[in-house]
């Protein structure tokens, strides 16, 4: 519905569109920050720097404005290289190596260590919090790191004890690390809405007081599906993924916390059938209660959706109007017919606008390695839009002005 409309209006025409919708929270951006030089703080207590430039090892000052946060998974060479260091403001993994640490610096990327290791259950244990946050104090200090990055993902009721404890970990392991590592910061992974999603039953409100800025996991947002029929759909669709978000404004927490979590993936759902209107039933799981879940679907990152679209899809790649993304079918070599849905530089596109719009902390994403070798011409010029358009501290000013939604029929050849 919104495509159809939008593209109906002169090129400026759809911002004035979702501001009559509501869509817009709030209007106006920050103004910029006079930061220190990058590398200013000391750290302390660390063993002998391994980069050429010992300086490399202090942490990294925030010197960005607004935030492009990028979760990654593997940390050879080979695939980090391929990054566009010059978007990124801060990488985000489980593990790290020298070389990685000092090339990020050199950068002047920051590095957080992500911790979901913390079992739930102790949480109200102040002595095994203690010990806890001290384990990952000297990981992040004997690997040369800049900050934490909470991913607990379980969950928790919505007046239990551990409610309370989980707030306190992040307030203490805050504390810890600002003596520690001048100009670390903390933050966290919450669900695509603060409504008890995945029985996370969060205190939101008050984890964004205790934290430097929440990442808002706008995905697997088909995780819980009510029915009442289980079908394939969007992995982040639009108007939900706005929802979630407001959701989060609604408790006060200032737009400045939040970072809008975006996929570089897309789940390859299995069709029970396929209706005259393309819609695709699929499998019934059941999931924290509801009857139906993406988990019958499988996670497939850009670069193999892209070859499956141009060598198997039965249908070509076409538009979710509910989803406001990408779509196509093709038959699995099982015989099974198949729908993906996933997003690309033009869904993005529609999402970056909206979290500029409304000057949230910026923008992120899991993750950055689903992009793969996209060696082809194809494939090569799809993975320089994915990082051209990302909306930075260098652009956000100036990006409502500079990109607009274009016409779908006008779309460039990377779109395959």
């Amino acid at each position: 519905m919104l495509t159809q409309i939008v593209k109906s209006l002169p090129s400026s025409g759809w911002l004035l569109l979702l501001l009559s919708m509501g869509l817009f929270i709030s209007q106006g951006h920050g103004a910029s920050s006079s930061d220190p030089a990058p590398h200013a703080a000391k750290r302390t207590g660390t063993r002998h720097c391994p980069c050429k430039d010992a300086g490399l090892c202090q942490p990294v000052q925030k010197t960005a404005r607004k935030e492009v946060y990028g979760f990654a998974v593997k940390n050879d060479s080979a695939t980090y290289m391929k990054y566009d260091w010059d978007k990124l403001t801060t990488l985000a993994m489980w593990e790290f190596n020298d070389e990685l640490m000092c090339f990020a610096h050199e950068k002047g990327v920051r590095l957080d260590l992500v911790a979901s290791d913390f079992p739930v259950e102790k949480l109200t244990d102040p002595a095994f919090r203690k010990e806890w946050i001290a384990k990952k104090l000297a990981i992040v200090q004997n690997n040369f790191l800049d900050g934490l990055n909470f991913d607990p993902e379980y969950p928790i009721a919505l007046n239990s004890p551990e409610r309370v404890g989980l707030i306190d970990l992040v307030k203490e392991t805050r504390t810890a690390f600002s003596a520690a590592v001048p100009g670390s910061k903390i933050s966290f992974d919450v669900a695509w809405s603060p409504a008890c999603v995945d029985r996370r039953c969060y205190d939101y409100e008050a984890l964004a007081e205790v934290c430097d800025f929440l990442f808002v996991m706008s995905y697997d947002i088909q995780g819980q599906v009510w029915g009442p029929s289980c079908i394939a759909m969007s992995n982040t669709p639009f108007l939900r993924m706005v929802d979630g978000v407001r959701g989060y404004l609604s408790l006060n927490i200032p737009a400045e916390k939040l970072i809008l979590g975006l996929p570089w993936y897309g789940y390859d759902y299995p069709c029970v059938k396929i209706s005259e209107n393309d819609v695709c039933d699929i499998p019934r799981a059941e999931f924290h209660g509801a009857p139906c879940s993406d988990l019958v679907g499988q996670q497939k990152q850009l670069d193999e959706i892209l070859d499956i679209l141009k060598n198997q899809s039965t249908d070509g790649r076409k538009w979710t109007v509910d989803g406001e993304a990408p779509r196509f079918n093709y038959k699995h070599a099982n015989g099974t017919m198949h729908q993906v849905h996933y997003d690309d530089p033009q869904s993005l596109l529609l999402r970056y606008l909206w979290a500029v719009s409304n000057d949230l902390h910026g923008v992120g994403f899991w993750h950055v390695g689903c992009l793969g070798d996209m060696e082809t011409p194809e494939k090569s010029a799809v993975r320089t839009q994915m990082w051209k358009q990302i909306p930075d501290t260098n652009n956000w000013d100036t990006y409502l002005k500079n990109n607009q939604l274009p016409n779908e029929k006008h779309w460039p050849k990377w779109e395959m």
